[in-house]
């Protein structure tokens, strides 16, 4: 199984919808995932965790036997560009730059 079986939004709204209801801390706890630092996928000004949304989006598939879990795929990059293709609004966190010390 793979991000490849996500071909609508539909299954990442629903998705979507499950965090929303478990709240994040007990969805990411559900499924396995840790928090994301980087990669968010933005429903009406809320962030959710990229990873593990489409992870979980998967299992919303009908032809999937269940959601992805965490080992199974790498998060990041390529999962932005997965939620972008199917026209969900994503954001990268920008890297934090350490500052040298003001002397």
């Amino acid at each position: 199984m793979s991000l490849d079986l996500l071909t609508s939004a539909d299954p990442v709204h629903a998705a979507m919808d499950e965090f929303d209801s478990l709240g994040r801390r007990r969805f990411l706890r559900l499924h396995g995932y840790r928090a994301s630092q980087r990669y968010f996928a933005v429903r009406a000004g809320k962030r959710y965790d990229a990873k593990a949304i489409a992870g979980v989006a998967v299992g919303y598939v009908d032809a999937a036997p269940g959601p992805l879990a965490p080992v199974e795929f790498t998060g990041g990059q390529g999962v932005h560009v997965k939620l972008a293709s199917l026209g969900i609004e994503t954001l990268i966190k920008r890297r934090r730059t350490r500052r040298p010390p003001t002397t």
